[in-house]
């Protein structure tokens, strides 16, 4: 019988063997297939589980859920170095990045995984014990459009404030937090993106945050014009009298916000002092519709009369 088996196997290996043939094709493929597979770059979703010494209950853990961009040989050593409970690494401030985080916990592992996103955006990792105060966002950014566009309303961020902490007196001497300084250029679309935020030049001021989302509707624009009677602002007692007495103020406007503009949304006039029998004035722009861009007058100054 033994005979027999090692005869068996034997005519398995001999040369043209068409089923040992396939099957050595088979592994062979599935290998190519295999190594072509994990080459490619896929997109993972894990969950990051994290402690502080002395925590026991697992209701007491975050848990923090990290978008991957990465290949496949990569995908398998991120799934080992995040599968476990974490302890949170050594954090300044009562609030983390969890981005920062997730950062934190890849430490020197060598791949060229991308961090997409991180939910939630924050995490408490602990209590400082400092002093928190609530500030608005400013902007540093600056845009510029291409031809006949234009900013339709103010660029708006979501959050528009953050909290801060530190000590008191270095909380004191702080009253807004700046954007990064960043330009966008040739724009001819509305903008939605998150944005940078600018870490203070004071040392022990930590955000809870270090990105807003900013939002800035962009539309085609439209000229349009009105005339309109212009006011005289003087205290004196003479007659004065305006030439001409109507001023034509020419404007941007999106054109969405076209039919929104009326003439009495304006208010020119002229200010007058150290009156001489006849003079020339500029003309001022007292009120206008806060949408509308780049006001013009015809005439920028007028004459005027006093009758006494």
């Amino acid at each position: 019988m033994a005979g027999s088996s090692s005869s068996n196997y034997l005519k398995l290996l001999r040369p043209g063997n068409k089923g040992m043939t396939f099957i050595i094709c088979f592994f062979l493929a599935a290998g190519i297939w295999l190594l072509n597979t994990l080459s490619k770059n896929y997109t993972a979703v894990f969950s990051i589980r994290l402690t502080q010494p002395g925590w026991k209950a697992s209701e007491e853990e975050s848990i923090i859920q990290a978008t991957v961009n990465a290949q496949g040989f990569d995908l398998f050593k991120l799934h080992y170095r995040f599968a476990g409970l974490h302890n949170f690494p050594a954090m300044k401030s009562n609030n983390a990045s969890a981005k920062s985080v997730v950062e934190n916990l890849l430490g020197n592992l060598k791949t060229k995984a991308e961090i997409i996103a991180v939910s939630p955006e924050i995490i408490t990792v602990a209590d400082s014990g400092l002093p928190l105060k609530k500030v608005p966002v400013r902007s540093q950014l600056n845009f510029s459009f291409q031809q006949q566009t234009t900013a339709a309303g103010a660029v708006l961020f979501k959050p528009d404030s953050v909290e801060i902490s530190g000590t008191a007196e270095a909380l004191a001497n702080i009253n807004f937090i700046n954007t990064l300084p960043l330009n966008f250029l040739n724009i001819d679309k509305s903008l939605f993106c998150s944005v940078g935020l600018e870490t203070p030049a004071a040392n022990n001021i930590f955000l809870t945050r270090d990105r807003v989302w900013m939002y800035l509707p962009v539309e085609k624009y439209t000229e349009g014009s009105v005339e309109i009677p212009l006011k005289i602002i003087y205290k004196g007692t003479s007659h004065i009298k305006l030439l001409p007495e109507k001023v034509t103020i020419t404007y941007r406007v999106p054109l969405s916000l076209f039919n929104k503009v009326k003439p009495h949304q304006f208010k020119a006039g002229v200010y007058l002092s150290g009156l001489s029998k006849e003079d020339k004035v500029p003309v001022s722009l007292l009120e206008k519709p806060a949408f509308i861009k780049k006001v013009a007058f015809s005439p920028s100054e007028v004459t005027y009369l006093i009758f006494d």
